[in-house]
């Protein structure tokens, strides 16, 4: 099949989640395509919309040039460390990676653990997000992109009370 064990392919479909942030040439939405009316929600809890528009939305595909690939890093997530780092050597040769890290710790667990793995720091960025676990898939964006092809992201709440940093 491939190079990758099954186990190591079942953490690639849950990383794909891990906010891949596309961009390049918009392609065309067909006529026919989805439109969404943004909407806010106002202080009482329910759904406004102050300025209703039709805006033609759509998800980049996967076979799209990719910005980036964020993954959320979890020193005690042992198991994984090696799989998070085969996915980010990979990813950095294609784009650059972001990597969530909950604490001081554990951005210093994972700089030393990328450099260790030899994964170009120029490709690497930190950034302080804390997070229960790695499973961005569960409580990351959606990135979706106008007709104009800007991207943006859509992040609906996540309510897991065993996690409450994954919706922060």
């Amino acid at each position: 099949m491939s190079q990758f064990p099954a186990a190591k392919w079942s953490c690639l479909v849950f990383t794909w989640g891990l906010w891949f942030l596309t961009m390049g040439m918009p392609t065309p939405l067909p006529a026919q395509s989805a439109y969404r009316t943004l909407a806010s929600i106002g202080d009482d809890g329910q759904p406004r919309r102050p300025n209703p528009q039709r805006i033609p939305l759509g998800i980049p595909g996967e076979f799209e040039t990719q910005a980036a690939l964020v993954l959320s890093w979890k020193s005690d997530e042992v198991g994984i460390i090696g799989t998070l780092l085969e996915i980010g050597q990979l990813a950095s040769k294609q784009a650059p990676v972001i990597v969530l890290v909950s604490s001081p710790d554990e951005r210093e667990h994972a700089e030393l653990a990328f450099d260790a793995a030899k994964i170009n720091p120029r490709r690497l960025r930190f950034l302080d997000a804390p997070v229960d676990t790695i499973w961005a898939r569960d409580f990351g964006p959606v990135v979706v992109r106008n007709a104009d092809g800007s991207a943006h992201f859509v992040d609906s709440d996540y309510d897991d009370g065993d996690r409450p940093q994954d919706d922060n």
